[in-house]
């Protein structure tokens, strides 16, 4: 199967139901999503930064768990040769 990488932005505007997350729907169909150790700290420190309840804390939870957390390595090597 594919991989792709989704940066912070695309994670969040998904989360969101952001509009413009519906633009990368197709690219992440198929396809298993990786995103770095960096963008999953950076939206938990989003979510503790506005004190998210307890209930947007677990939904938060569960949508990250359709990524692949990925090693800075790991994820060089999915972009392919530069």
């Amino acid at each position: 199967m594919t991989q792709i990488v989704a940066d912070t932005d695309v994670v969040s505007f998904l989360f969101k139901n952001h509009p413009i997350g519906l633009r990368y729907d197709p690219e992440l169909a198929g396809r298993v999503a990786l995103v770095s150790f960096m963008t999953v700290a950076e939206v938990e420190r989003w979510a503790i930064q506005y004190r998210w309840g307890e209930h947007r804390l677990h939904w938060l939870d569960l949508y990250l768990k359709r990524f692949t957390v990925g090693r800075p390595a790991r994820i060089s090597a999915a972009n392919g040769p530069r």
